[in-house]
């Protein structure tokens, strides 16, 4: 979900334009791409979990 910006995204072939407001689905196993074309905040929810990902939690707020 797009908080705040705009993005390029690419689904497989297509790609759009998407602006504040926006929610976009990717369905396992498509190939996809993302480029922020201005500052943006993004909420990025993935189900199942994706372990990679999970390995990293906290990893990028530093400690206090």
């Amino acid at each position: 979900m797009l908080i705040e910006g705009r993005l390029e995204i690419t689904l497989g072939e297509e790609t759009r334009i998407v602006e504040a407001g926006a929610m976009v689905f990717i369905s396992p196993n498509v190939p996809h791409r993302v480029h922020a074309l201005e500052a943006s905040i993004v909420l990025d929810v993935f189900s199942l979990i994706r372990e990679d990902y999970a390995e990293k939690y906290n990893k990028y707020i530093p400690a206090q």
